[in-house]
């Protein structure tokens, strides 16, 4: 029998009449609820009645959050728009974590990353099921090793983003440059206000 897939996911899925979640920690999984739930209300009023189609057309957001933004260990995923079965809007977070420094190599960690989006991508389509992306995340390729201590990439990765912060980009190549250059540098936490309002409304 193959083993659990080595990644999690938290959010709405229209194959699910409520919240579901598979395989992240307690701690992470409260951290970013309440952020996310305080981030959807909050953006509801700022954006007033541009919310659901900004929502609806979202981008999907990669992200590498260091230690200190949700718990003690390194995390990247994925972020996108998604709902329940009977049409609640929330989002679904997909993520791994890396316990003993963050990932060793760059562009194996961007290619799992964008396996991890179209498996994502395909649990939104009509007649998906959590079995199908529970297949979908188990055919993953391996995501990269932790860097040792003494590696260049941790060195560079540690540099680039801060213990507390985390980076976020997007594949959507239609997205204003205003919109990824704040969030490409490190954002302290978890994005808020504005910064969270980008997440949703980033085309032109």
């Amino acid at each position: 029998m193959p083993g659990a897939p080595d990644c999690g996911w938290f959010g709405k899925l229209p194959a699910l009449g409520d919240f579901g979640s598979r395989r992240l920690p307690p701690p992470m999984l409260a951290r970013c609820d309440a952020w996310l739930s305080a981030g959807l209300a909050s953006s509801r009023t700022r954006l007033g009645e541009r919310w659901l189609g900004l929502y609806l057309g979202a981008p999907l957001w990669h992200f590498l959050w260091s230690p200190g933004v949700v718990d003690p260990q390194w995390w990247s995923g994925v972020l996108m728009p998604s709902v329940d079965r009977v049409g609640r809007y929330f989002p679904l977070l997909l993520a791994a974590g890396w316990s003993d420094g963050p990932p060793d190599d760059p562009a194996g960690l961007q290619r799992w990353l964008d396996a991890l989006a179209e498996a994502g991508r395909d649990c939104l389509r009509p007649g998906a099921s959590v079995e199908r992306l529970e297949a979908a995340l188990q055919a993953l390729p391996p995501r990269p090793a932790a860097a040792t201590a003494a590696a260049l990439p941790r060195r560079l990765v540690e540099r680039a983003v801060p213990a507390g912060h985390g980076l976020w980009w997007s594949p959507d190549e239609t997205l204003r440059p205003d919109v990824q250059a704040p969030l490409a540098a490190p954002v302290a936490g978890l994005p808020q206000d504005a910064d969270f309002d980008a997440l949703l409304d980033g085309r032109d």
